[in-house]
């Protein structure tokens, strides 16, 4: 405090309670030593007396609130005269507050006392105000962390930003991030720092030659913390300490930062304060970043040109972003789990559908000959009733031995996500026929009556995948006439009309058969879950129903079912048509199909279509020869794509059937040099091509223009198939075609 007087001993018992409030107390007894005094002070509190300075207050109270170092100390004026203008001029000319005459020491201690309250009030405010401007910046970095972390998965691009802003809102010299490697040793990986120090992270060999001439015989020792690392590894220093003790402190959770404020006194070793002193560094704050529960590195902050006293807050905001850090690491390697398990997943899908093709080839191929023969041999009328029964056998067997194939390819189909929708524009009441037809002998070997309920409205063609339609319809209604004994059961096809452009189709089947209980109804259409009674009749793999699922879902539509107990079930289906692809082809634009083969075009064979058959496996050969014996076709057989191609030249077939997968040169690249032949020699013509396969997920939709064929038939090959696809793409008269 300084006061102003020209008798120091009567100022002092003047001012004597007033003092009190102060360790020191300055008297001047000019306003240029006081002046001057006050500049050189700073003091507390300034008392000025109008009875020693008279006008001249005025001034010296202005030129000291002029003054930044003393523009908030209190001023006070004493012992102006009782008059409005002496106030104000007072207060003008910057003065806190004023006392007029009379006053007496009560009154000045009050006025003392008030502005020394309001002074620590402004202390206290402006305290706040730092305090929050501080936390508002570390609110505003660490929300701008956690942002990052949310959009990006980066995390070279997580760690810079972080240190940069670390280093920009804390104003410290250098921030960094660094990580453990496996052995315990580490490297930096992120750093900012502000110009004129040296980076850790672009020379840090600098600091190697730095230890090497100055300590070289210190950390060389073994109780050294700083070891160098040889020239392999890019003139890089570890921590030995961390590295031999695994993360030192920080691997225990409890131990959450290190703070040291000056590194001369925190008792380090000399050979360690080089090390920092190397890296410029002064003061520094760490803090671990964990993986889980796994020490993966440390988030650092230092001060290089001098101690530091770190703050709470500073601590406090470093820990979140270390902790926001971890959560980054966690999700990056939950994404690279994730990622590594689905090229995993992808590549044991790959090697199953890879598997699932070559086994369904294999199993296919000779089954096709086995069905196939045993076809024509049921169509033999020399046999006797027994051997006919025989051949049935084997038929039905195959066929079995067939579906189960197709109900595990078309799983793995669906697991795999690969079910594609083929539609096409059908006859719907041709197709339903075709299904009764099938089960028909079922239902009359079981006695049972097979009805089906059609409505009058139904549309006579429909825009469908028509293979799947018939999937599902042949696998419920086979279902219901399995576990059928007694009664019927029934197809209802229905159709409603929900819009101008809409309409539905409803399909039910409804059977008077076992039933299903309640609790087995839950897991019905779940893969590989067969009921009580499908365990019991020891048929099928538990597919059908999931596939059919599957493929209703996939058209539009859901399965459910109603079921009692010794009452029989109801399972039915809808699906969505379009009023445009009811009538999407007309009738003269659908083939009339005949299953008696191709029209003969003349008695003496000169014009007859010419069939070449490419096929590697001889029993296939044999068979597909005689499914077409007895038709008006010339045919040729090769067993190999080379033999093929050279009767392709030579012959000049109209239609080539050709096995897909042949050796030394396969099905497709038979096609591209067939083609490739056409394109260089206009004298060749282009036959119609029917790809025989039994690889089921073979899709020529997914291969290259210049291998697309004109017809795909799935091994086993049904006589009819094999027929009504032949005639649908090759001429049956002079100069006309069912196409």
């Amino acid at each position: 405090m300084i006061l102003i007087g020209d008798n120091p001993q009567l100022a002092r018992d003047f001012y004597r309670k007033i003092t009190l409030s102060f360790t020191k107390v300055y008297f001047e007894t000019t306003a240029a030593s006081l002046f001057k005094q006050a500049i050189a002070l700073k003091p507390r509190f300034i008392i000025l007396n109008f009875e020693l300075l008279g006008e001249s207050i005025y001034r010296l109270c202005r030129n000291l609130k002029d003054q930044d170092i003393l523009a908030n100390t209190p001023l006070i004026l004493t012992n102006l005269p009782n008059e409005i203008d002496a106030k104000s001029r007072g207060l003008k000319a910057g003065a806190d507050d004023v006392v007029t005459q009379p006053f007496d020491h009560v009154e000045l201690l009050q006025r003392v006392k008030q502005q020394l309250r309001y002074q620590e009030l402004q202390r206290l405010q402006q305290q706040q105000d730092e305090s929050l401007h501080k936390t508002i910046k570390r609110q505003r970095v660490l929300s701008a962390v956690i942002e990052r972390i949310r959009h990006s998965l980066d995390l070279d691009k997580i760690f810079w930003r972080t240190v940069e802003e670390l280093h920009f809102s804390l104003k410290c010299d250098r921030a960094v991030i660094y990580r453990f490697n496996p052995d315990w040793s580490g490297d930096f990986v992120a750093e900012a720092l502000s110009p004129q120090w040296r980076s850790v992270i672009n020379n840090p060999s600098e600091a190697v030659e730095k230890i090497k001439a100055n300590s070289a015989s210190e950390a060389d020792s073994d109780q050294c913390i700083i070891k160098l690392l040889d020239g392999k590894q890019n003139n890089k220093i570890k921590d030995t300490y961390l590295q031999e003790n695994q993360g030192g402190i920080y691997q225990n959770k409890d131990a959450t930062y290190r703070a040291v404020n000056d590194i001369n006194s925190a008792g380090f070793s000399r050979c360690y304060i080089e090390l920092l002193e190397t890296f410029q560094a002064k003061a520094y704050v760490v803090v671990p970043i964990f993986l889980g529960d796994h020490l993966w590195g440390l988030l650092g902050i230092y001060q290089n040109d001098a101690p530091r006293q770190w703050q709470p807050q500073e601590r406090d905001m470093l820990l979140q972003i270390a902790s926001q850090l971890g959560i980054a690491l966690q999700q990056a390697e939950m994404l690279r789990e994730l990622r590594v398990a689905k090229e995993k997943a992808e590549a044991a899908n790959k090697a199953k559908s890879l598997f699932l093709a070559n086994i369904s080839h294999e199993l296919r191929t000779p089954l096709s000959s086995i069905l196939g023969f045993a076809e024509l041999l049921g169509n033999d009328p020399s046999l006797e009733p027994d051997q006919l029964d025989s051949v049935n056998c084997i038929y039905q067997s195959g066929k079995h031995l067939l579906d189960l194939i197709n109900d595990v390819l078309s799983m793995s189909q669906i697991e795999a996500g690969k079910v594609t929708l083929n539609p096409e524009t059908f006859e719907l009441m041709h197709c339903l026929m075709s299904i009764k037809n099938i089960l028909q002998i079922a239902a009359n070997r079981k006695e049972i009556n097979l009805v089906f309920q059609l409505d009058e409205n139904l549309p006579e063609f429909v825009y469908f995948d028509q293979a799947k339609l018939r999937q599902i319809l042949i696998n419920l209604l086979s279902n219901a006439i399995k576990f059928t004994d007694i009664g019927e059961v029934a197809l209802q096809v229905t159709c409603r009309v929900i819009s101008e452009s809409m309409s539905m189709l409803r399909f039910e089947v409804i059977d008077t058969g076992l039933g299903i209980p309640a609790a087995e109804q839950k897991v019905l259409f779940q893969a590989f879950q067969q009921t009580t009674s499908g365990r019991q009749s020891k048929q099928g793999t538990g597919l059908g129903l999931a596939i059919s699922q599957s493929f209703v879902q996939k058209m539009g539509g859901e399965i459910k079912v109603e079921s009692e107990v010794g009452h029989g079930s109801r399972f039915w289906f809808e699906l969505p048509i379009n009023h445009r692809d009811i009538f999407a082809a007309p009738k003269d634009e659908l083939l009339d199909i005949s299953p008696f083969g191709i029209v003969p075009t003349d008695t003496d064979g000169q014009n007859m279509p010419k069939v070449l058959i490419v096929e590697e496996h001889l029993a296939q050969r044999e068979l597909l020869q005689v499914q077409l014996m007895g038709l008006d076709l010339q045919t040729e057989v090769t067993a190999d794509s080379r033999a093929g191609l050279q009767c392709w030249r030579s012959w000049q077939p109209d239609l080539v059937l050709l096995n897909l997968r042949m050796p030394s040169v396969d099905g497709q690249s038979m096609i591209q040099e067939i083609n490739q032949a056409i394109a260089a020699n206009p004298e060749y013509k282009k036959p119609k091509i029917i790809v025989l396969t039994a690889d089921v997920f073979y899709d020529q939709d997914l291969g290259e223009p210049s291998v697309a064929c004109d017809d795909i038939i799935y091994k086993p090959v049904p006589s009819d198939r094999l027929l009504n696809t032949i005639q649908s793409h090759i001429k049956t008269g002079k100069g006309e075609s069912n196409k």
